[in-house]
């Protein structure tokens, strides 16, 4: 199938905190989209993935335009002369390759997609709108498309295409505290490395490992990728589906299950503890690990994605009703007993990640909190 890209004339800058990006985080959303991006010598090559629900006709064309502006709400934009330079495409998956020059001015890049008529904006943070360089490389299948995923399943080869200096991090990085702790994670820049080599190309024979990948040791400009079991971003051992249960258990549950000598019994014992009848219960824990698997797909990073801090509150509370964004933040809105309720995020630097938000604690989140997990724990979700 044809699918036929340019530019759609009369594209305007977008004043992306009106705009609603619920969508990235729905995995029943029309359109799911990933990038990847690297820049050398002031050029930069764009990845783009689109992955469509609802699959183009013969009749739709696909539309888009990459535009550049000088933040979230400025007006000041360009259409970016970028050249499509690789292309595969079916009706419901389009891989897009582009290479172009953006001025430094601008710190923003804007995907326009029109797709089956409904127009869906992506923003991509450059130059000054990132906390860190961009790297050149990002890692590559054998088909030249790279792993658009922040991980990769034990035994994948990665493939840089040039020499590239790896560092290793073995798990050692903490899970999400709830919203209305005053502790938060550990700094990244206490974390040891591990080992170091030096290659173009290796396979991942170890699973949790965090690779930070450079193709000039002495800067800090890189890329990151996790390496995750063959079922990632489903969890089916049985060690890891306790752990991710900690969000809903008090301290002596999960300690009971984590030191357990029968791991599987004392998890099961803690879901029929809380919900009586075996369906409900089934029912419950269906729902609980499906949320898992979401948090996984959508929100890891340098650490599984129900261990971050976006993944936490997607657990408990499921798709937000909407999503805003600005340069330094990221804003989930819910309805909570009729009520608005909104969880904010800052983006943050960070040693592995481009785009890293945590989220800003309040004690006054403590009762919401608390409410959500026990209608978990009462099984009325």
């Amino acid at each position: 199938m044809s699918i036929f890209l340019f530019s759609y004339l009369g594209v305007q800058a977008v004043d992306l905190t009106k705009q609603d990006f619920k969508y990235l985080y729905d995995p029943y959303s029309p359109v799911g989209i990933k990038h990847k991006l690297t820049q050398t010598n002031g050029d930069f090559t764009l990845y783009i993935m689109l992955n469509l629900k609802n699959p183009l006709r013969q009749e739709y064309f696909f539309e888009v335009d990459i535009l550049a502006q000088k933040g979230y709400k400025d007006k000041g934009d360009i259409i970016v002369d970028a050249e499509l330079i690789k292309q595969d495409s079916t009706r419901k998956l389009i891989l897009l390759k582009y290479q172009f020059n953006v001025d430094e001015r601008y710190d923003l890049l804007v995907g326009n997609f029109l797709i089956n008529s409904i127009n869906y904006y992506y923003d991509i943070p450059i130059n000054s709108g990132l906390k860190f360089p961009t790297p050149e490389i990002v890692p590559l299948k054998k088909n030249g498309w790279p792993y658009f995923d922040n991980y990769l399943v034990q035994g994948s080869t990665v493939d840089f295409g040039r020499t590239t200096y790896t560092f290793q991090y073995n798990d050692q990085f903490g899970t999400a505290m709830p919203p209305m702790a005053s502790d938060i994670e550990p700094s990244s820049n206490t974390i040891k490395i591990d080992s170091s080599f030096v290659s173009t190309s290796f396979k991942l024979d170890k699973e949790r490992i965090l690779f930070f990948n450079q193709t000039d040791s002495s800067s800090n400009a890189g890329c990151s990728f996790l390496s995750v079991s063959p079922y990632y971003p489903k969890l089916r051992r049985i060690d890891d589906l306790a752990k991710s249960i900690l969000y809903l258990c008090k301290k002596e549950e999960y300690e009971k299950i984590e030191y357990a000598s029968d791991t599987k019994k004392e998890f099961d014992r803690f879901w029929t503890s809380l919900v009586s009848s075996p369906d409900r219960a089934r029912s419950i824990l269906k729902r609980y690990f499906t949320h898992v698997t979401h948090a996984n797909s959508f929100f890891t990073n340098y650490k599984e994605g129900w261990r971050t801090d976006r993944g936490m509150i997607y657990i408990i509370y499921g798709n937000p009703r909407e999503v805003t964004r600005s340069d330094d933040k990221e804003i989930w809105t819910y309805t909570i007993n009729g009520k608005k309720q909104n969880f904010n995020f800052a983006k943050v630097p960070n040693l592995f990640v481009q785009h890293h938000y945590v989220l800003i604690r309040d004690k006054d989140l403590s009762k919401v909190w608390l409410n959500e997990v026990g209608i978990w724990r009462k099984g009325n979700m």
